[in-house]
């Protein structure tokens, strides 16, 4: 699962949006980047939400590492699973807490939950050597599966992700591990496994979940386990005629003016594909919403059973180019990432010309653009230790 309002509180941290239906203490402490209390419930639940399901894994690797009861080739995919959902669960505690406890085994009583917090550094190893093990799991790549669950082309992805971030900060390990995360995401992407969706529009249709495009998502269903994306994201104040059904719960972001303008002019994410600038139809007033998670199947029956990506092959793309601008100094004419950075970049500016050379900086503007409000933004402001001029992008 994912819990939306802990979802929304970390991505409100870059700036680039507002919370225009607020009521409570917890979210005017993260929009206003006033002191955040222990005691906020997002911080809370950002914290349960990953070790309840750590726990689990935790207690799935134990009981089957050489167990008989199924066979081999079964079991070590059923590890692979679970070794891939403990490094994603700490990924997200480490690059949210920093230090935190760091258990491999379950935790059964209350004395053992209250655990002393580990280094960073012992969690990332951790993480890598979860991912490692999962990569010799025997689990399909993506093209071969589509069921949701881990693949091949999923673990090997995140890998890529994390040797990234412990290029950058806090770890800072810098060219060693940018080499690292290269190579990974060019074994992705010579995979084959995965290629991007030209219709933006189309990436989150149900016809495309969990396959081409979508390296791993929340698993989303209409009926028993709705998502709240679509609704969430609509205008507020409501318009009248709504432009949806369920448009009551709208307004939890708003896309700030100047991140809207900073795209380019010939830039189509912002027309109606990532982000819509809406004018409301009775008076002068306008919302810039998240439109990427707008769900047309929800818009007549009020139910949205659509996935949310986690991990997007544009995302593997864009590893390769920074890693390797990195590496080659902070610039690169490398071909491999060239041609990783042109494949997001064309597709989001059709008219672009593919470009001689590409700058770390030239990859971060492009990482802005094409991950914003997919809880991409703050983790790489976070790493990199850098934002956007939005007045002046380039």
């Amino acid at each position: 699962g994912l819990s939306i309002s802990d979802w929304i509180s970390v991505e409100t941290l870059s700036g680039f949006a507002t919370r225009p239906f607020i009521n409570n203490a917890e979210d005017i402490q993260f929009t206003d980047l006033t002191r955040i209390e222990p005691i906020n419930l997002y911080v809370g639940g950002q914290w349960r939400n990953n070790y309840f399901p750590i726990n689990n894994c935790n207690s799935v690797i134990q009981n089957l590492t050489g167990s008989t009861l199924i066979d081999e080739a079964t079991r070590n995919k059923f590890l692979g699973e679970a070794y891939f959902l403990r490094a994603y669960y700490y990924f997200q505690l480490v690059r949210l807490f920093g230090d935190v406890p760091l258990r491999i085994v379950p935790v059964t009583t209350l004395e053992e939950a209250n655990a002393p917090r580990n280094k960073q550094e012992a969690v990332f190893e951790q993480i890598v050597s979860d991912l490692k093990q999962a990569e010799t799991s025997g689990l399909p790549g993506l093209s071969s599966d589509g069921t949701g669950r881990v693949t091949m082309t999923a673990i090997k992805s995140l890998l890529a992700k994390v040797y990234l971030n412990m290029a950058g900060y806090p770890l800072n390990r810098g060219n060693a591990y940018y080499q690292l995360a290269y190579d990974k995401a060019v074994e992705v992407i010579n995979s084959g496994q995965a290629s991007l969706i030209p219709d933006f529009k189309s990436i989150l249709i149900a016809a495309n979940e969990n396959k081409t495009e979508n390296i791993f998502m929340v698993q989303r269903e209409a009926t028993y386990a709705q998502s709240i994306m679509h609704y969430s994201m609509l205008p507020y104040p409501v318009p009248n005629p709504q432009l949806s059904a369920n448009n009551n719960i709208g307004g939890a972001m708003e896309v700030v003016r100047p991140f809207f303008d900073s795209y380019a002019a010939g830039d189509i994410r912002k027309n109606q594909n990532y982000l819509w600038d809406y004018d409301y139809p009775n008076n002068d007033d306008r919302f810039i919403m998240v439109y990427k998670y707008w769900d047309q199947t929800a818009v007549v029956s009020g139910l949205s059973g659509q996935n949310i990506p986690l991990i997007r092959y544009a995302d593997v793309l864009l590893i390769a180019a920074e890693a390797k601008a990195n590496v080659d100094g902070g610039a690169t004419s490398d071909g491999a990432a060239l041609q990783a950075y042109y494949l997001v970049h064309h597709r989001g500016v059709p008219t672009a010309a593919q470009p001689a050379s590409i700058t770390v900086d030239d990859v971060l503007r492009e990482r802005f653009w094409e991950f914003c409000f997919e809880n991409q933004t703050w983790f790489d402001m976070v790493r990199t230790q850098k934002t956007m001029d939005v007045a002046s992008p380039a």
